[in-house]
C-alpha cells in the first residue's frame, strides 16, 4: 500500500499548479455558489459555527475556501504535501477557520464520533483500498451526520471499448470548441498506471458506492447522477462529459438498530424509509407480541428460493440473507416475480459474526431456517478443511448471534449423509455418525451441537430436516439449480449435457448391489420440500426441545432409471459413459418419510416425472434468458 500511496502522492505533487489553476476558474465562477447551495443543503439544521466539516482530498483546497467564506470551520486534510501548501496559499486570511492537516483518507488521526459531516471530490476513485476509506469516513462521523462524496467513473475507459471511444470523442469536442483540454495538463500516461492499479477504475460506480456505505454502517444512502448539470461550468461539461460526476450522501445512524430492543421496551435513533429515501430521527418502541420475521439463511440457493417462495405465499415476512458464493441476486428478483412480494435482502456471510448482528438488530427475526453452507459430497472429500470451517462456522456464528437477541427457533437444513451407510430405508431413529465424507460429518456435528443447545436452553425450538436428493424447479421455471461450475449434483450434470454445454454425462459406478449395478438415492421435489420447512418453522414456533423428520418420498431411484426417465419424459438424448466408482458415495440410500407425516402433516405429492419435466423446464428457461 505505502508504494502506490507514494507513487500516488508523487504525481499530484506534478499538478498542484494546474489543478489549482482548475479551482481558480471554480471561485471565480458561478459554480462556487452552485457548488456551496449545493454543500449546504446537505448540512445539519445548526449554528454554523457549531457544525464540525472534515474535507477529505481537499487538493488545493476549493471546498474549504467557500465554506469558510460562507462563514464555516474545515478541517482539510490531503496526503500530498504540495497541494496543502497551495491549499493555504489559495486560503489567505480564510486559514483563520481552516485546519489544513496532512493525512491519508484510509487511515485517519481523528477520534470517533467527530464530524457533523464529510465531504470528499473526486478521491475515492484514486484509493488503493476505498472501502477501507469509506469505513473510516463513517467511523469519524457523529452520529446523525451526514456524508457527501462526489467522484466519477474515471479512466473506465482502460477497460471499456465504448467508454474509450467516448472519451475520445470528449477530446474532439473541446478542441472543436477551442476550450481547454484538462487531460492536457497531464501525464496521461503516469495517471493511466496508476489508474490501472486502483480498483474503482474497472468497476461500475455510484451501485458499489452504495452498497459499500451501506455496509459500513450509513442508511438513507442516495445518489444523483445528475449532479453535475447542477456544478459544472460548460467547460467541464465538454470536457468529461463521457465520465459525468455523480453525487452519494448518506447518513450515520444512531446504533439503536444493534442493539436488542426487548419486548415492551423503547429506544431512540434513526429510522429509514423508503429504501433509503428518507432518513428520519425516531423513537422505537417494541411492543409486548412482536410479529413473526423468518431469517432464511442461503435463501438465494436452490432449496432456500423455493423455500423463501413457500414461506412468502404463506403470508410469513422473511428476510433472506446469502453471500452469492453459489448463487445470483437475480434470484431475489424472479421469487418477487412468482410471489408478488419482494423479499428483504441482505447480502452478507453468515461466517460474518458483526454482519449477522447487525441483521438481527436491524430485523425483528424470530426464528432461522438455515441453509447456508457448502453442499457437493465430492467436493467435500477434496477439500474437507474448507468444509468444516464455512459449515461449522456459519452455523455457530448464527446461534451465538440469536441467542444475543433473544431468538428461539431454529430449523436446520441436515442430510440424509448423517445416517452413513445403513440398509435402507431409514428411520430417524437410526444411529448417526458414521459418515462417509466431510460434508456429512458437518452434519452431522452441527446436529449434535443442536441436541446440547437444546439441552442448556430449554426455551430453544430445534427442528432437523434430514433431507435426501432434491432436484426438480418451481414450475413457472424462473427459479431452479443452476450452479456456478462443474454441477456436482446429478441432476444439474444431466440438464446441462442434454441442453449441449457438456458433452455426456459420467456415471460414477455401474457395479454397486443394485438392480442395474447404479447408485440409488431417494430423489424428491424441491417444491415438495420447500413446504416441508414450512411446516417445519410452524412446528417450532409451537413447540420447544430438538425433533428429528426425514424429508423423502420413501423411494429409491437409480442414476440410470434417473437418465432414461428424463430422456423420455422431455423426448431429449442424455449421452453417457459408465466411470469408476466416486469417494465417499454409497449404493442404496432412501427415506422412511412416516413420521413427518404423521407429526408435521406432510408428505412428497410430485412425481420423478414432475422433477425431471421441471428440471428441464428450468434449464430451457435460462437458456432463453
Amino acid at each position: 500500500m505505502e508504494k502506490l500511496l507514494d507513487e500516488i502522492e508523487s504525481y499530484w505533487s506534478t499538478r498542484t499548479e494546474g489543478y489549482s489553476e482548475v479551482n481558480h476558474k471554480e471561485l471565480a465562477g458561478t459554480q462556487k455558489n452552485a457548488w456551496l447551495k449545493v454543500l449546504t443543503s446537505q448540512f445539519p439544521d445548526k449554528p454554523k459555527e457549531e457544525i464540525r466539516i472534515l474535507d477529505i482530498g481537499t487538493g488545493p483546497g476549493f471546498f474549504p475556501v467557500i465554506l469558510a467564506e460562507a462563514g464555516y470551520h474545515v478541517d482539510a486534510v490531503d496526503y500530498t504535501e504540495g497541494m496543502l501548501e497551495k491549499a493555504k496559499e489559495n486560503a489567505g486570511d480564510l486559514c483563520r477557520n481552516i485546519r489544513f492537516l496532512r493525512m491519508d483518507a484510509q487511515k485517519l488521526d481523528f477520534e470517533d464520533n467527530t464530524f457533523d459531516v464529510v465531504i470528499s471530490r473526486n478521491l475515492t476513485w484514486n484509493l488503493e483500498h476505498p472501502d477501507v476509506a469509506y469505513r473510516e469516513w463513517v467511523r469519524v462521523l457523529k452520529v446523525g451526520g451526514r456524508l457527501l462524496n462526489f467522484d466519477a467513473n474515471w479512466y473506465g475507459y482502460l477497460y471499456e471499448e465504448e467508454q474509450r471511444k467516448a472519451y475520445e470523442n470528449d477530446r474532439k469536442n473541446v478542441e472543436n470548441n477551442s476550450l481547454d483540454d484538462h487531460y492536457l495538463c497531464t501525464d496521461i500516461e503516469r495517471m493511466e498506471r496508476i489508474a490501472l492499479q486502483v480498483p474503482l477504475s474497472k468497476i461500475s460506480r455510484p451501485q458499489w458506492d452504495v452498497k459499500t456505505l451501506r455496509e459500513a454502517g450509513l442508511l438513507g444512502i442516495r445518489t444523483d447522477t445528475e449532479i453535475w448539470k447542477t456544478v459544472w461550468s460548460e467547460e467541464e461539461r465538454l470536457n468529461y462529459q463521457s465520465t459525468p460526476m455523480f453525487m452519494v450522501t448518506g447518513v450515520k445512524p444512531d446504533h439503536f438498530l444493534n442493539l436488542p430492543v426487548a419486548a415492551g421496551e423503547k429506544t431512540e435513533g434513526f429510522l429509514e424509509l423508503g429504501d433509503g429515501e428518507f432518513v428520519l430521527p425516531a423513537t422505537i418502541i417494541r411492543g409486548k407480541d412482536p410479529g413473526k420475521t423468518v431469517l432464511v439463511t442461503g435463501g438465494a440457493g436452490f432449496i432456500g428460493s423455493h423455500t423463501a417462495v413457500s414461506l412468502l405465499n404463506a403470508g410469513q415476512d422473511i428476510v433472506i440473507v446469502d453471500n452469492l458464493y453459489n448463487s445470483s441476486p437475480k434470484v431475489i428478483d424472479r421469487i418477487e416475480r412468482i410471489t408478488g412480494k419482494r423479499p428483504v435482502f441482505v447480502e452478507a456471510d453468515c461466517c460474518d459474526r458483526a454482519a449477522m448482528d447487525r441483521l438481527f438488530s436491524d430485523y425483528d427475526i424470530t426464528g432461522v431456517i438455515h441453509f447456508a453452507g457448502l453442499k457437493a459430497v465430492g467436493e467435500s472429500v477434496e477439500k474437507p478443511l474448507l468444509y468444516y470451517r464455512n459449515n461449522l462456522d456459519s452455523t455457530l456464528t448464527v446461534l451465538e448471534v440469536m441467542r444475543e437477541h433473544n431468538c428461539h427457533q431454529f430449523v436446520f437444513s441436515s442430510s440424509a449423509t448423517v445416517y452413513g451407510d445403513q440398509p435402507a430405508p431409514l428411520y430417524e431413529t437410526a444411529q448417526t455418525g458414521g459418515c462417509s465424507n466431510p460434508y456429512g460429518w458437518t452434519k452431522f456435528m452441527i446436529e449434535e451441537i443442536l441436541k446440547g443447545a437444546c439441552r442448556a436452553d430449554l426455551a430453544l425450538s430445534v427442528v432437523l430436516l434430514r433431507y435426501f436428493n432434491p432436484i426438480g424447479a418451481h414450475e413457472s421455471g424462473l427459479i431452479g439449480e443452476n450452479p456456478n461450475g462443474i454441477p456436482n449434483n446429478l441432476m444439474p450434470y444431466i440438464t446441462q449435457v442434454a441442453i449441449g454445454r457438456r458433452e455426456r454425462l459420467t456415471v460414477f459406478g455401474d457395479d454397486y448391489d443394485t438392480p442395474d449395478g447404479t447408485g440409488v438415492r431417494d430423489y424428491i421435489h424441491v417444491v415438495d420440500l420447500a413446504e416441508g420447512h414450512l411446516c417445519a418453522i410452524r412446528y417450532a414456533q409451537a413447540h420447544t426441545g430438538c425433533e428429528v423428520f426425514n424429508l423423502g418420498t420413501g423411494r429409491g431411484v437409480s442414476v440410470l432409471e434417473m437418465v432414461h426417465t428424463f430422456s423420455e419424459v422431455n423426448n431429449v438424448p442424455v449421452p453417457y459413459v459408465i466411470g469408476p466408482r466416486r469417494a465417499g458415495d454409497l449404493a442404496t440410500v432412501y427415506a422412511d418419510p412416516a413420521k413427518a407425516k404423521q407429526i408435521l402433516g406432510w408428505e412428497a405429492k410430485k412425481t420423478l416425472a414432475d422433477m425431471c419435466r421441471d428440471s428441464w423446464n428450468f434449464v430451457c428457461s435460462v437458456k432463453k434468458q
